[in-house]
């Protein structure tokens, strides 16, 4: 961390971003860790900077302050500050509802942003961006249409990947297990078109189980998968064919 300071001190338009990343995914991991207050110190760093970029480049950078104020506000919780959590929440929300109105496509493209920094072996930065879409998403699947819903659901599985990818078996357990109740609802509702995150999210289960040492209960998990996939093959071949689970992303 002190490197990128030098750095961002040095050239602060060309390393600023990076630092404020890093603080940010500090952050998380002392929270994490069982820290809460170093866990608040890192990210309030990480957020005085991206105000400051947001400040001269909002349409770069706004996003990324709704994060760090949604971070602050679960580390402002963990210590008692209720009041102070509540408004930096109050804060994150009030931005990401402004700019998801302007370009909910934006949002909905951040997980696939977390799968590319994974495959390029950027481990930690993949967990930020997949921490950020699954706040972004909740907030606004909260109440909002099934496209947000369906995305909330994609961001859960990514997550949960990417704690996997990490060795946070707990973490990564939770999310996909999230991942299956929403994907399982909105496939309820219109099978045709959510029978196959259904099943994706089903398939990751059964592995989080397996290496978790649940391996009955991993079992049912992929046999459901199984008996989803099924369903979608018959009823829409093409759409199996097009995306079979081999081509699935991890």
């Amino acid at each position: 961390m002190d490197t990128r300071r030098r750095l961002a001190a040095a050239l602060p338009a060309a390393h600023e971003p990076d630092l404020a990343t890093s603080l940010s995914m500090l952050g998380l991991l002392l929270a994490a860790a069982g820290r809460p207050l170093d866990a608040l110190a890192a990210e309030e760093d990480a957020l005085e900077i991206r105000r400051r970029l947001a400040d001269a480049s909002p349409a770069a950078f706004e996003h990324l302050l709704a994060s760090s104020l949604a971070n602050l506000g679960r580390h402002l919780a963990a210590v008692g500050r209720w009041e102070d959590a509540r408004a930096r929440t109050e804060g994150a929300l009030s931005i990401q509802r402004r700019l998801a109105k302007a370009n909910p496509a934006a949002f909905e493209s951040l997980s696939t942003r977390g799968v590319q920094l994974a495959h390029a072996g950027r481990w930690n930065d993949a967990l930020v961006v997949a921490e950020e879409a699954t706040v972004v998403m909740r907030r606004l699947a909260d109440g909002g249409p099934v496209t947000f819903r369906a995305a909330l659901g994609y961001a859960l599985t990514s997550l949960g990947n990417r704690h996997a990818e990490h060795g946070h078996w707990d973490s990564a357990l939770a999310a996909t297990r999230e991942a299956v109740e929403i994907q399982g609802r909105l496939a309820a509702d219109n099978l045709a078109t959510h029978d196959p995150d259904h099943a994706k999210a089903l398939s990751n289960l059964g592995s989080r189980l397996a290496t978790t040492g649940d391996r009955a209960q991993a079992l049912v998990a992929a046999e459901s998968a199984v008996t989803v996939l099924r369903r979608v093959a018959e009823g829409c071949p093409a759409a199996y064919e097009a995306n079979p689970p081999r081509h699935w992303l991890p």
